[in-house]
C-alpha cells in the first residue's frame, strides 16, 4: 500500500479494499485543499504506513504500517520538535531579556516615582492622574530598554505565528482524513475516509471519525491548556513590568481575560470534532506543557544559554532565610 496527497494505490488486496481505494482516488480528484494542508495529510500518511521512517533510516526493507494513534502522535513529535521548539527557545531566549530589563526598570521604579514627585509637585495631580503618569513613565522606559536589547515585545508573538499555520493544516488533513468537511466548508463536501480510522484508535476511542461519547479526551484537553496557560501568566507576572503595569492596563487585562477562556472555548469546539482531531490537540497541547515545565529547570536554562534574571527582593529575602 503506497499513499500521497490523498490518494491510495493497494496491491494484493481484496475486491472491497480495491473498491475503498478507488473512491479514495476518485473523492480526491477534486480536492483544492491548500499546499501546507496537503503536507500535513501527507505527513500524517507517511508515518502511518512506514515510509518516513523508512525513508530517515538506512534499512533496505519497508517499515510496517502503524496505527493511526501512533501516527498522530509521531507527527506531533517531528512537527513540535523540528518546527515549533527552535522557535520556543529563541522566544524564551528573548522574553528572559525582556524579562531582565523588566526588573532592572522595577528597580528604578523608586527612583522614578521620586523624581517624577519632585517634578509635578506644582501641577496639582491626583493620585490616579500621577499614577498613570509614573506607569507610562516606567512602560517607555522599559520599552527603551528592550529595544536595545534586542528583545522587543514582538518577539512574543513569534511563536503563535509559527504554531498557528502547522495547527490548523493538521486540523484540517485530520479533517479530510475523518471524512469531514472544512471547518468554513458550507457546501458541505464530505472526504473519504482513511482506512483504519474506524478502527485504529487508543484505549476508549477506538473509532477516530466521530466525537469521544464519554468527553475525557476535551476535558484532558481543557486541563492541559488551562496548565499552560496558567505557567505562562505566571512566567509574565513573575517579577516583570507586568506585574506592575497589569492592575493599570485595560488592555493588558483583556489579553489576561482571553487567554484564561480560549482553553474553554476549544474544550467546547472539541466536543463535536472528530477524536482523532481532538487527540492531536491534546498531545500537541502536552507537548507544550512539557516543554514549559522544562523551560523552568536551571540546569537546562543554562544549557540553552537563557539569560539568568537578577533576583527580586522577595526572592533575596527567601534566600537570607
Amino acid at each position: 500500500q503506497q499513499r500521497g496527497f490523498g490518494t491510495t494505490r493497494v496491491t494484493n488486496t481484496t475486491p472491497e479494499a480495491a473498491a475503498a481505494a478507488e473512491r479514495i482516488v476518485v473523492g480526491a480528484a477534486g480536492d483544492d485543499s491548500m499546499l501546507i494542508i496537503k503536507l500535513a495529510q501527507r505527513l500524517l500518511e507517511s508515518v502511518h504506513d512506514g515510509t518516513l521512517i523508512s525513508s530517515m533510516t538506512t534499512m533496505t526493507s519497508e517499515m510496517a504500517a502503524v496505527p493511526w494513534w501512533v501516527a498522530i502522535a509521531g507527527s506531533v513529535f517531528v512537527l513540535r520538535s523540528f518546527l515549533i521548539l527552535p522557535v520556543s527557545v529563541y522566544q524564551q531566549r528573548a522574553a528572559a531579556r525582556a524579562q531582565q530589563q523588566g526588573r532592572v526598570v522595577m528597580a528604578w521604579s523608586h527612583s522614578m516615582r521620586s523624581s517624577l514627585r519632585l517634578e509635578t509637585q506644582d501641577q496639582k495631580l491626583t493620585d490616579e492622574q500621577f499614577e498613570k503618569m509614573l506607569a507610562r513613565r516606567i512602560n517607555l522606559k522599559h520599552h527603551d530598554l528592550m529595544l536595545r536589547q534586542g528583545c522587543h515585545p514582538v518577539f512574543s508573538m513569534l511563536l503563535p505565528l509559527s504554531q498557528l499555520p502547522v495547527w490548523l493544516s493538521m486540523s484540517y488533513a485530520l479533517r479530510h482524513l475523518c471524512g469531514r468537511p472544512g471547518f468554513w466548508d458550507n457546501q458541505g463536501a464530505m472526504f473519504p475516509v482513511a482506512d483504519g480510522m474506524l478502527t485504529e484508535g487508543l484505549a476508549w476511542f477506538t473509532d477516530l471519525t466521530v466525537a469521544d461519547p464519554t468527553y475525557c479526551l476535551p476535558a484532558i484537553l481543557l486541563l492541559v491548556n488551562m496548565a499552560n496557560v496558567m505557567i505562562a501568566q505566571r512566567r509574565m507576572r513573575n517579577g516583570t513590568l507586568l506585574g506592575v503595569l497589569q492592575q493599570k492596563s485595560g488592555w493588558i487585562r483583556a489579553i489576561t481575560l482571553a487567554s484564561y477562556a480560549s482553553p474553554w472555548v476549544i474544550a467546547c469546539i472539541s466536543l463535536l470534532q472528530p477524536t482523532a482531531l481532538v487527540y492531536y490537540w491534546t498531545l500537541s497541547a502536552t507537548f507544550g506543557l512539557v516543554q514549559n515545565i522544562a523551560f523552568q529547570n536551571k540546569s537546562l536554562r543554562a544549557k540553552l544559554k537563557f539569560p539568568t534574571l537578577p533576583r527580586t527582593k522577595l526572592e533575596t529575602a527567601q534566600m537570607a532565610k
